[in-house]
């Protein structure tokens, strides 16, 4: 594969990998060397994810990125530079990557980049303490300790080339005030936020879920049929389950939103695509609960 002249802003392909010849204007220097097995357009973790595998098969990769910054979406910005990236997305809204056809000698396929926002107003000027920090485009990236990504990214040696941070508390804004979310039945108990009756439903729900998880993972009691959760719940919405648990409706979002991380509305009936099944909230429940403590008694 040949590039000639090629420029990270010229790049047709606003996140794609291809194999294939790409000619630039001429007046963009010549890259040394000109052919390469592999180019990737944006430095966001799937682009650097394939970059990353194609350079360990020893093969030849040219990665660009369209943006004056690394890491695209997975980038941190400070106040000015956000409101500069974000009025440049407005100039150039959305559309489809100029195609590429495939031949004999190369192949081409892109990455479909999904919205990080949907209507973002900005101010015309910042504080003076505005260049004291910096802004994650898409949030804070949580792991769960307990995710094969963390085994991923240790057997990989990642951690010799990015720092990972563990999050010391997590808080849900409920009511006009941010509360604490208990990470272990003693938390729950010591939580002054909690009434006694919500610490006392909270504790007995999780109860029920640990007692399902150990019920799947015995032999015996599988063949047994010795389930805590019928097979019918476990197919039905995982909002409609908590539901008929009687949970109060803090309860109910604590363990939706800040526990296993709901990324829709899991109220809204008229997206059931989006609606987590009872199978995969408890799913995402085991991960937390096997999460607790694994390092240095964090969650993530």
């Amino acid at each position: 594969m040949e590039a000639a002249g090629a420029s990270d802003e010229t790049s047709p392909f606003p996140s794609s990998t291809t194999s294939s010849s790409i000619s630039h204007p001429t007046q963009y220097p010549t890259i040394d060397p000109t052919t390469f097995d592999l180019i990737v357009c944006g430095t966001g973790l799937p682009e650097s994810l394939i970059s990353a595998a194609a350079a360990a098969a020893a093969k030849s990769v040219l990665h660009l990125d369209p943006n004056p910054f690394y890491g695209s979406h997975f980038s941190s910005l400070s106040p000015s530079s956000l409101v500069s990236f974000l009025n440049s997305s407005d100039d150039h809204p959305s559309a489809a990557p100029h195609a590429v056809e495939d031949s004999d000698d190369h192949a081409s396929f892109y990455l479909r980049r999904c919205p990080v926002y949907s209507q973002v107003e900005t101010s015309g000027s910042f504080p003076e303490s505005s260049h004291g920090f910096l802004l994650d485009l898409v949030g804070p990236r949580v792991i769960y300790c307990a995710d094969s990504m963390v085994d991923l990214l240790t057997r990989s040696c990642a951690s010799n080339h990015v720092e990972f941070k563990s999050v010391d508390a997590t808080l849900m804004y409920w009511e006009g005030k941010l509360c604490l979310v208990p990470d272990s039945r003693e938390a729950i108990f010591r939580d002054r936020a909690l009434s006694l009756g919500e610490k006392s439903q909270m504790t007995k729900f999780l109860r029920l879920i640990q007692g399902h998880i150990a019920s799947e993972r015995s032999v015996e009691e599988a063949k047994e049929g010795i389930l805590r959760i019928p097979a019918e719940d476990l197919e039905r919405p995982f909002t409609d389950f908590l539901q008929n648990k009687r949970l109060p409706p803090k309860i109910k979002t604590m363990i939706l939103y800040a526990i296993i991380l709901a990324n829709y509305d899991q109220e809204d009936a008229e997206s059931p695509n989006n609606l987590i099944l009872t199978k995969d909230g408890i799913e995402s429940l085991a991960l937390y609960t096997n999460s607790v403590s694994r390092y240095d008694s964090r969650l993530t």
